[in-house]
């Protein structure tokens, strides 16, 4: 194999590796740049959101399990057969 193909090679191999290395690099940099400008109160202020959001969930779902109870209640009654009709006359 002539010397040119094996240091094209090498040199392709080499600018690949280091493009990549370049962008795991600004990766990291802007995870930092992150990390450093969160404001702690609004981590607090989006935590209380979230637990504020979750008793409305709980909320929702018991008066839909409520909601369900009465129309299973409801179907039960429609489905009886009556027993007696009212004299219309």
């Amino acid at each position: 194999m002539p010397v040119e193909v094996i240091v094209l090679i090498l040199g392709t191999l080499l600018g690949i590796g280091g493009i990549i290395l370049a962008g795991q690099r600004m990766q990291y940099r802007h995870k930092e740049r992150l990390v450093s400008q969160t404001d702690p109160d609004a981590v607090k202020q989006l935590r209380e959101v979230v637990q504020d959001l979750q008793e409305e969930v709980r909320s929702l779902q018991d008066s839909s399990s409520d909601f369900d109870a009465r129309l299973e209640f409801t179907e039960r009654l429609l489905s009886k057969p009556r027993t007696a009709e009212p004299n219309v006359d």
